[in-house]
């Protein structure tokens, strides 16, 4: 079974889906998620804050481990039954 991946960037059009005319613009997907948070909704909102704010830190501590255990960015890694493609 396939692992879920969090792209880098993601492509956005900048318009209804049938306007041929709309740009389409590559943003990266942290961003995107941070701009299309519910905004109306609060306590919504607060939530994807948060989830960002500790997935960016999981993010951190993760990379720091691989650089202590020799990692560079191309090996694939395993982290208890997990196996990870390293990227920079």
């Amino acid at each position: 079974m396939a692992l879920p991946t969090i792209p880098d960037y993601i492509t956005v059009h900048l318009g209804e889906p049938s306007d041929t005319s709309a740009p389409n613009v590559r943003i990266p997907f942290i961003d995107y998620i941070k701009n299309e948070s519910p905004t109306d909704n609060k306590e919504l909102t607060d939530l994807n804050n948060k989830l960002i704010t500790e997935g960016e830190k999981t993010i951190s501590i993760i990379d720091e481990k691989l650089k202590e255990m020799g990692a560079v960015p191309g090996d694939k890694v395993r982290i208890k039954d997990f196996y990870f493609d390293y990227t920079d």
